[in-house]
């Protein structure tokens, strides 16, 4: 899911083959136990461990085949967003980011249209039915294990889930999921929220579109047979997520007919993730020297008490490859959570050390920590970002 950060987006819908990220033995050098060992007086030598990403056993979509409905009206819409599926799906960055996950070139499958004018009011139970409708009807081919379905929600919707369509939004921008069913074929949702500060109302679209894509190709089935995922993170954990608020231009040759430039999701790779070294996690990769403010420990453990306070330590580690310099940084964590102090600059050497405590009436439960690190060439933006997770006991 791409929830929402300010003006950004991550979601928890839940979000084979092919040699993956980790492996046995890798994933037991990652082990919570080991991550949690840290001492507050000395920083370490280098970057501390990036989140890592496992496999709960589920497939992976190999070659999806990506079909986008819209309702009477938003022809034009659906049009150009099957297109922009047809670029993502045959492009290098597709395969590039996911190919360690399984994942290989797929197919924009066209647009279907559903006869009834848009509606003013869905929630997520609409869809099982509306897949269900679009096979019988002939419109939507068999169902196979590699069909997805991406249902443009059009800007006549008032009300999402019981929320006004502005409210709703201010959590996620979109999510994937999967039919209630089986098969159990993983669909994506997209709203029609107001485009983030900086990019327009089809930017934002595409950014959320390709953030639903990727995850639902490396996690068809987030409910009934989970594939890739932070082990720590649960539903906000998926590799969409885990590189969440900073979306890229890229662009997309389409053989003779020139080429078209989208923005799209970064995509977060265990492989890197695992070589550590201060190698990028997320593609596409900043140009140029790779900076960052990286959190150890990555999985932050807090124990509450009888009355439902808690608190811990955690350092925040600021790192450049090239010319150091200072940068300025911003964490933004759970609402459960209140973190000492929220922001600063700092410069590689310096350990800056964050208090986080919960208060009384605090849920147990998985939820994250990000900083946001302002781009030094514009100060208005934001280049790279680092995830950590909190485990609320």
């Amino acid at each position: 899911m791409r929830a929402l950060f300010i003006a950004g987006c991550v979601f928890a819908a839940g979000c084979s083959g092919g040699a993956g990220p980790t492996d046995g033995a890798a994933a037991a050098d990652l082990a919570p136990a080991d991550l949690l060992a840290f001492d507050l007086a000395t920083p370490p030598p280098q970057p501390p461990p990036a989140l890592p990403v496992t496999t709960q056993g589920g497939p992976t979509i190999h070659a999806m085949q990506l079909f986008t409905v819209v309702w009477a009206g938003d022809e034009a819409l659906g049009a150009e967003i099957d297109q922009f599926h047809a670029a993502v799906l045959g492009s290098q960055y597709w395969t590039d980011a996911l190919g360690e996950y399984g994942v290989g070139p797929g197919a924009a499958r066209g647009v279907l249209v559903l006869p009834a004018p848009r509606p003013t009011a869905l929630d997520d139970s609409s869809f099982t039915p509306l897949i269900t409708q679009l096979e019988q009807s002939g419109q939507l081919p068999a169902l196979t294990a590699d069909t997805v379905v991406d249902f443009v929600l059009g800007k006549d919707l008032k009300t999402y889930a019981g929320q006004t369509v502005a409210d709703y939004c201010t959590t996620a921008s979109g999510y994937h999921t999967e039919a209630f069913s089986p098969p159990y074929t993983p669909y994506l949702v997209e709203l029609p929220c107001a485009p983030p500060q900086g990019l327009n109302s089809f930017q934002d679209l595409t950014w959320t579109d390709s953030h639903e894509m990727v995850e639902a190709a490396s996690d068809p089935h987030p409910g009934s047979n989970p594939a890739w995922s932070n082990p720590w993170l649960g539903g906000l954990g998926e590799i969409g997520d885990l590189c969440n608020d900073i979306p890229v231009e890229v662009t997309f040759p389409l053989g003779d007919a020139g080429a078209l430039t989208y923005t799209v999701t970064k995509v977060y790779s265990g492989v890197l993730a695992m070589k550590g070294g201060g190698a990028d996690p997320c593609y596409p990769p900043l140009p140029g020297p790779y900076y960052n403010v990286g959190v150890d420990p990555s999985n932050i453990v807090i124990q509450t008490d009888v009355n439902g306070h808690g608190s811990a330590k955690v350092k925040l580690i600021p790192f450049t490859y090239g010319t150091p310099f200072s940068m300025d940084w911003f964490i933004y964590t759970t609402p459960a959570a209140t973190v000492t102090p929220s922001s600063g600059t700092s410069k590689p050497g310096d350990v800056v050390i964050v208090d986080i405590t919960t208060d009384a009436g605090t849920q147990p439960g998985a939820t994250w920590f990000t900083v946001l690190i302002r781009d030094p060439n514009k100060p208005t933006d934001y280049s790279q970002e680092w995830i950590a997770s909190i485990d609320i006991q």
